[in-house]
């Protein structure tokens, strides 16, 4: 009885056993090919993210030199290739003259050197220059992907997924993709991410060699735009909520990248020039009559514009500045909404930071790398941009896909769903992914170049003074290269209507915009031959402004072509005293006195006037 009650236990285990195995690989097949962790799904997902990278952005590829694009290539200073790549690193980002002033601001030596580096290899090629900003891109998308993978180790695959392609394929940032000039975004946004990747492996492996590194990538980072500053924040807040750092672990790293930022900051004063950057009005009003109040209510006013910008990325500008963002009170209804907004929005992720919760962090996160933009901390060049919403839209898209997984009732902290969930979340990321990709596609072919870009946006810019003189000067210069290849007036006229129509524009916004008077007075000037009207604009341009230098130039070239000759001389030599290397006044001051038969005037003049050409074609190369 023993003996067969024995086999029989032996035969019931063996039929329990083949009813569990087809059970267990029943399971097994449930699970999606997403979430099975595996190297080939992980390069699989690596590889989208290179492909998507260039559905969205391959279009670029074609486009030529845009807005800015000067301050980093097609120019002379990288035009040296590869020597130019030393002196980078010890003078300012910006080296030139504006209005007769010099231009000179910032310290950015990383993102011109890759410019630099790519005019030794290929010479002047905006083609190749827009793949490099693609390639970047693609790899923001996959070190972005993998550092949300480990942090979100406990969350279902697709929602890192989700929260890198939403990222990616937001429209605001197809300025900071489609124009070189902002590589500086991405490469910075580039180096913080990483940089944190590295401190999450020091935490997991202990590894002092870690931090080091980690460091050494953020002070790269910050060479490419010092915003990543305000990553010190950010640091502890992802060690804090994703990782079982100790308070000690959190403090020494958040100290060490505060560290190498402040000597990422103050070793190079040391051998930089000063900065020379003047300010406009029309660039920020803040900075000129903005009360500690109305600075804080414009603040809160600008953060509903990037709210809006997050949500509806539908009206993208080149440039913003003053009159599109107005300075307001609080009896502005975005101010009050604002102040409730945001509110709400802090109170709830106080309330889940114990908890750890996504939402808690995705709020934070936001909070912090929109309010540097905000101008209520420091005012921003333009107000407003869209490619200051690249930081903050991280957080953006972690909330929506957030928001996603809780309208089909599914929870991200699974590590599989049902197949009825996992649908439904991929359709409706899908469907906005290809909102957004169409947007993005769209926008791109704006960027091709400055001229076809503001003529994009200029018709939606009337508020924008500064914007409406940009769109302006470039069809001056246009018309002005096009009547010195001996084009006739008929074939430039829609073109001086266009330049006067949009310099009224700019002069109705800001009645003291006193360089678009001069550029009015220019067009009559050299166009017309309409001295009189033009030495009208002149004399508005210099009564707003008493040493703008380009008003007095031009008011002495009026007199010396009315053979006013004492009033030219004066103005002249005023010109010199507001800009000693004005060489033309010099020139036209010798032209002058061989005029009046002063031999020995013309001379000096002339003497001069060749000392500072030789001077500024030295400086130039």
């Amino acid at each position: 009885m023993g003996k067969k009650k024995i086999q029989k236990q032996n035969k019931t285990k063996k039929a329990n056993q083949n009813v569990s195995k087809p059970a267990k690989q029943s399971k097994q097949k449930s699970l999606s090919f997403l979430e099975k962790d595996t190297k080939t799904r992980n390069n699989y997902i690596l590889a989208f993210f290179v492909v998507f990278a260039f559905i969205l952005y391959g279009n670029t590829i074609p486009n030529s030199y845009s807005f800015d694009d000067i301050y980093v290539t097609n120019n002379p200073e990288i035009k040296k290739g590869f020597d130019a790549i030393p002196s980078l690193f010890t003078s300012l980002y910006a080296n030139m003259y504006e209005d007769g002033k010099p231009l000179k601001f910032g310290y950015r030596p990383i993102v011109k050197a890759t410019f630099a580096f790519e005019y030794g290899l290929f010479g002047e090629a905006p083609g190749m220059s827009h793949l490099i900003n693609i390639l970047l891109y693609a790899l923001t998308g996959i070190i972005l992907f993998l550092l949300l993978k480990k942090i979100l180790h406990n969350y279902h695959i697709f929602f890192s997924i989700a929260t890198t392609m939403i990222f990616m394929a937001h429209p605001t940032h197809t300025e900071v993709v489609a124009s070189l000039k902002n590589r500086d975004e991405i490469l910075a946004f580039l180096g913080v991410i990483s940089t944190l990747f590295i401190f999450v492996k020091y935490i997991e492996t202990k590894k002092f060699y870690y931090i080091i590194f980690g460091l050494l990538v953020y002070s790269i980072a910050y060479l490419s735009k010092p915003t990543v500053l305000v990553f010190v924040f950010v640091y502890p807040l992802v060690l804090y909520f994703f990782t079982k750092a100790k308070t000690r672990q959190i403090v020494l790293l958040t100290l060490s990248v505060l560290v190498v930022a402040w000597l990422t900051k103050t070793i190079p004063r040391f051998y930089l020039e000063s900065a020379q950057r003047p300010v406009l009005y029309i660039e920020n009003p803040l900075l000129y009559d903005g009360t500690f109040m109305t600075k804080i209510t414009t603040g809160l006013y600008i953060l509903m514009f990037y709210v809006k910008q997050m949500i509806f990325p539908i009206s993208l500008k080149f440039y913003y500045g003053f009159n599109t963002i107005p300075i307001v009170s609080w009896s502005n209804f975005w101010v009050l909404f604002s102040v409730v907004f945001h509110s709400a929005l802090f109170v709830v992720a106080i309330l889940k930071i114990r908890k750890k919760h996504i939402l808690s962090f995705g709020i934070l996160y936001y909070l912090m790398t929109i309010f540097i933009f905000s101008n209520l901390l420091k005012p921003a060049m333009g107000i407003v941009a869209d490619r200051f919403t690249y930081y903050p839209s991280l957080g953006f898209a972690i909330l929506i896909t957030f928001l996603f997984f809780k309208i089909v009732k599914a929870n991200p902290n699974k590590l599989s769903l049902s197949s009825k969930k996992r649908s439904g979340i991929m359709a409706i990321v899908v469907l906005l992914m290809i909102a957004y990709t169409i947007k993005t596609i769209d926008r791109n072919k704006d960027w091709d170049t400055q001229m076809t870009l503001m003529e994009a946006d200029i018709d939606d810019l009337e508020n924008s003074a500064k914007a409406n003189f940009i769109y302006a000067g470039s069809l001056k210069s246009q018309v002005f290269a096009s009547f010195k290849r001996g084009a006739p007036y008929e074939k430039n006229k829609r073109n001086i209507d266009l330049a006067f129509k949009h310099l009224d524009i700019a002069t109705k916004v800001y009645p003291n915009y006193y360089q678009a008077w001069n550029m009015k007075g220019q067009m009559y000037m050299f166009l017309f031959k309409e001295y009189k009207r033009a030495m009208t604009n002149f004399e508005k341009a210099k009564s707003i402004e008493n040493d703008y230098a380009p008003a007095y130039f031009n008011i002495a070239f009026c007199h010396h072509q009315t053979k006013k000759l004492d009033l030219a001389i004066e103005f002249y030599n005023k010109t010199i005293d507001l800009n000693p290397e004005n060489f033309q006044a010099y020139k036209n001051l010798a032209d002058i006195y061989k005029e009046k038969d002063d031999v020995r005037k013309s001379n000096f003049y002339m003497e001069k006037a060749n000392e500072i050409k030789e001077m500024l074609k030295a400086r130039d190369s």
